[in-house]
């Protein structure tokens, strides 16, 4: 779950989800920045607003902040 898609952010998210098999979640609004780091690599899903997601049993709701990035995200 990328909170926002500035290379500080999503530097990992890549070899992380090869390695685990965990999916690349960022919200669209921040797919140019994820481009610009990872051209040939497409998020696995969009964190929209109020999407409700589970990270090891625990539930999230995901808020839509934007201001630091267009997309940022806080869960």
């Amino acid at each position: 779950m990328c909170t926002q898609a500035h290379s500080g952010h999503v530097d990992a998210a890549v070899e992380l989800s090869e390695l685990t098999g965990a999916p690349i979640l960022l919200h669209g609004d921040d797919l140019r920045l994820g481009y610009d780091i990872y051209p040939d690599r497409t998020p696995d899903d969009d964190l929209t607003g109020g999407r409700e997601t589970d990270v090891a049993g625990t539930e999230l709701t995901v808020r839509h902040t934007p201001g630091h990035t267009p997309g940022s995200v806080s869960p």
